[in-house]
């Protein structure tokens, strides 16, 4: 059986066990917080980047003419079955009104693509 002074010495070292797992807690709570604030950094750069790099895209150096062909030819796609099948031009249209700037009014302004009306 311990000595009251041997137990007092170990209450002692718990004690001071307990208050520094307080403090390394609250350091790792800290750079929890710092590491979240980098990797929120991080992605916005990555994103930044991805659209900046798409300023680059081969695309963006189609003549209108051909971004006028690519829409009219994506507007029907060939079914299984071997018919061809009209795509929801409300639909199609919408998504690539809203590409890019280029592609909005190219879109616009190819009259082929507002001349057929679908009905669903």
């Amino acid at each position: 059986i311990p000595i009251d002074v041997e137990l007092q010495s170990v209450q002692n070292e718990i004690s001071h066990a307990e208050s520094e797992i307080l403090q390394l807690d609250a350091e790792i709570d800290r750079l929890e917080q710092v590491v979240s604030s980098l990797k929120q950094r991080r992605n916005e750069l990555q994103n930044f980047k991805i659209q900046k790099q798409s300023l680059f895209a081969p695309i963006r150096k189609l003549p209108e003419d051909v971004l006028e062909y690519l829409f009219l030819a994506c507007q029907w796609h060939l079914e299984p079955d071997g018919y061809i099948q009209a795509c929801n031009r409300d639909t199609f249209v919408g998504t690539v009104t809203q590409i890019c700037v280029q592609w909005h009014s190219v879109a616009l302004s190819c009259r082929k693509l507002w001349s057929r009306i679908s009905f669903y």
